[in-house]
């Protein structure tokens, strides 16, 4: 008698169709064909209205009212595959094929033009999902099946070198390539969804230089989203329970489209000796981003080099004893490298390479696993509108053996994803 499928193996199928079999569904939702919107709106407007060009547009703008005119909606749909196999530490070897969906709706209220507010929810699935709910997470993960708001603020500009943003944020400050992942701050990057908890001022003109200053609520059980969530990092200290970021943020300066210089400061969050002990010391990150377009031909769509760097230093690092990589009470190494170079206008789309390095001590970087250093190749196509594809390989090693283990960790991942923008 035939086995009936699992459930398991009929949500991997749900999962993977919007990869392998949903494309032109996705494009004729990007550019509308299908929808039932035109045919509704003309149903409900009114039987008589100006015919010629200006009080025609004068007269629909009336007849919308307050909300339409001061309420903007947005949200995006991403769906990826990808293949890890991973040659683990004890020597074993393992393959996994991971299916996520993650999705975003949400909405901005223009009240005054100096107050703006802004709601949105952001839930996902993978192939661990039991059961769809909505919970209000003051944690840094979710679970899958959750959905949950991952923005709720008020953005406030009183003066137009002043603006705040006060709430549950997005705040972002990722590398100008490709990839798009940092060293420093980067919220609901790749399919993760996380937040900022706290307040956001951004100081100076967007054509000029920017100031951005950045304090983060961290609850008892850790930050919600990733930065400090590696390593010997305890914020059960009231000193600890807020992150501090300041940023200066450069306009561009032809060649350069990215200069950034940025510190991030966890409080007594720090313990050098293991988790526990004394003394606890500030965790304090710095790091600089540079890119930069050079034109290789002229034309109207000129090839594009684009080379990129991010460098990174912690002031204060466990020892290599707690992080297990020696038996040794030195300070583990502080540093860590990104670079690489984007081809842009390569075809339709992006062709990226980056190589990251990253010692056992630097532990602030949301995206970047610390003791480890990795390869990419990422290509970057938009579809059609609001719609982008994305094809990428990744090797990532351990830099540095752990004591007592028989080698080092390998990963090795291929990923496939769309991201449908609405």
């Amino acid at each position: 008698m035939p086995t009936q499928p699992s459930k398991r193996a009929i949500l991997l199928l749900v999962m993977t169709a919007p990869i392998l079999l949903g494309l032109p569904s996705l494009c004729m939702a990007a550019t509308g064909e299908g929808g039932q919107h035109e045919s509704t709106e003309r149903a409900s407007a009114p039987l008589t209205a100006p015919t010629s060009g200006e009080p025609e547009k004068i007269y629909r703008e009336e007849t919308r009212g307050w909300w339409w005119q001061h309420v903007t909606f947005d949200g995006d749909l991403r769906a990826a595959l990808s293949l890890n196999i991973r040659g683990d530490r004890d020597g074993t070897d393992q393959s996994e094929l991971l299916p996520v969906v993650r999705v975003r709706g949400g909405a901005t209220i223009s009240l005054t033009p100096w107050l703006d507010a802004r709601a949105r929810f952001a839930g996902f699935l993978d192939k661990d999902v039991d059961g769809l709910g909505f919970r209000f997470s003051h944690r840094r993960t979710i679970r899958s099946g959750d959905v949950t708001f991952d923005s709720l603020s008020l953005t406030l500009k009183p003066h137009e070198l002043l603006t705040m943003r006060i709430g549950r944020l997005q705040t972002q400050f990722e590398m100008d390539s490709v990839v798009q992942d940092s060293l420093s701050r980067h919220d609901s990057g790749g399919l993760d969804v996380n937040w900022t908890d706290g307040v956001h001022l951004t100081i100076g003109k967007s054509s000029s230089f920017k100031l951005h200053l950045i304090g983060q609520v961290n609850p008892a059980e850790g930050p919600t989203n990733g930065i400090g969530v590696r390593g010997p990092l305890d914020f059960k200290d009231g000193a600890s329970r807020v992150t501090y970021y300041v940023g200066l943020e450069a306009p561009r300066l032809t060649p350069f489209t990215q200069l950034v210089a940025d510190v991030t400061i966890i409080p007594r969050a720090l313990r050098p000796q293991g988790p526990g002990t004394d003394p606890q010391e500030d965790a304090v990150a710095f790091t600089l981003k540079a890119a930069a377009d050079f034109a290789l031909q002229d034309g109207m769509k000129p090839l594009i080099l684009h080379p990129f760097l991010e460098f990174g230093a912690m002031l204060s690092t466990p020892q290599e004893s707690v992080l297990e990589i020696s038996n040794s009470p030195e300070r583990a190494g502080q540093f860590a490298v990104v670079g690489g170079i984007d081809l842009k206008h390569l075809g339709p789309g992006a062709l990226g390479f980056q190589f990251g390095w990253v010692q056992a001590g630097y532990l602030t970087s949301p995206d970047y696993p610390n003791n480890a250093w990795s390869l990419e190749a990422r290509y970057k196509v938009s579809v059609i509108k609001n719609v982008v594809f994305e094809a990428r390989y990744r090797h990532r090693q351990d830099i540095d053996k752990l004591v007592d283990l028989a080698e080092r960790r390998t990963d090795d991942n291929i990923l496939a994803r769309i991201t449908v923008g609405f």
